[in-house]
């Protein structure tokens, strides 16, 4: 009944984007038709029609442990006169109590198919619990402008997904019922010129231990701290010594991207980190952080690194190489010429 309750509340919360302008006409929310639910552990995927639109949805894995995570797809093939209206699922997840956690959000470029238009959202997702979570159905709205009829709005409303997560616990995990009492005290026979013997030899050895650590930390000079840039190419030094550009290329542009997002922050005041590159290059537009020339330098930089991360591009060695040279040019560690 709770669940019920939950879950008509945030359809009301994303229906509010139906209301349409006073020279637009309105019209029903559209069942989706044609719809078609595929589900494995490589991938959950959801695919229907409605009205001029055709939605995807898509959950890839389709089957996690509770410390991975999970890629949600949204995609869109429409015509381009129609306006289409992402529904804010951060918004509507808190609303419903969502066993997910939202971690990145990305919206890649619009792409042709034809003489369609495909526009997709990506998210990643953070399981907070086990067993099979749900996914509620994602309500896509759209303003049909084609034609000379006066334009109207409309929904596809995708199917619920669910997804299993596991844990890494094993099934025959201890309990702490099973733990038995710890064994009374047995009675010691110990001599007392023993025991004072001991006491003495453990106060001296721990005055000697003291007097050693203050002599050698009371001529260690004060360490200097280190710059952003500084701290920049000894993380840089560090992620190119390993292996992990050959083993995970992924996890490589992570650090790589977060290393240069880094020094954002400890030199533009701007909190690079905790934002999607989208909202990350608004913001730094409108705050007028960067030149043209060097905004449009790190828009390509962090696009490409995007591209591997969450659209699984595969890049050569001279793309890797390029990315790393380019990584170093904004952190003042190599000249822009050289790449050039």
């Amino acid at each position: 009944m709770l669940r019920s309750i939950r879950r008509l509340a945030w359809r009301l919360a994303l229906l509010t984007f139906v209301v349409a302008a006073a020279s637009a006409s309105v019209v029903p929310a559209a069942t989706a038709w044609a719809n078609e639910l595929v589900a494995t552990d490589s991938a959950v995927t959801w695919s229907g029609t409605g009205g001029p639109i055709q939605f995807r949805v898509k959950l890839v894995p389709g089957k996690i442990s509770l410390s991975d995570e999970v890629r949600l797809e949204l995609e869109v093939e429409h015509d381009p006169s129609v306006v289409l209206e992402f529904p804010d699922l951060a918004a509507a997840w808190q609303e419903v109590g969502s066993p997910f956690r939202l971690l990145d959000r990305q919206q890649p470029l619009a792409q042709s198919r034809g003489t369609r238009s495909v526009t997709r959202q990506i998210y990643r997702l953070a399981p907070t619990r086990t067993g099979k979570l749900a996914v509620e159905p994602v309500l896509m709205g759209y303003t049909d402008r084609r034609g000379d009829s006066p334009p109207h709005r409309g929904i596809v409303e995708s199917a619920p997904l669910s997804l299993t997560v596991t844990t890494v616990l094993p099934a025959e995990a201890s309990d702490l019922s099973s733990l038995k009492p710890a064994a009374p005290p047995g009675d010691l026979a110990v001599p007392r010129t023993a025991a004072w013997l001991a006491y003495g030899s453990a106060a001296i050895g721990t005055l000697g231990l003291l007097c050693w650590i203050w002599r050698r930390f009371r001529r260690r000079p004060a360490e200097r701290e280190l710059t952003p840039r500084e701290r920049a190419e000894l993380a840089l030094a560090r992620l190119m010594g390993s292996e992990l550009a050959r083993k995970d290329v992924k996890a490589f542009y992570v650090e790589l991207t977060g290393i240069v997002r880094r020094y954002i922050e400890q030199t533009k005041g701007l909190r690079a980190p905790e934002q999607t590159t989208e909202e990350f290059l608004q913001e730094a537009t409108v705050a007028r952080l960067f030149a043209d020339d060097e905004r449009r330098r790190l828009q390509e930089f962090l696009e490409t690194a995007d591209l591997v991360k969450y659209a699984a591009l595969r890049p050569l060695s001279h793309d890797l190489a390029d990315s790393v040279a380019r990584a170093k040019a904004f952190m003042g560690l190599a000249s822009w010429e050289a790449i050039a």
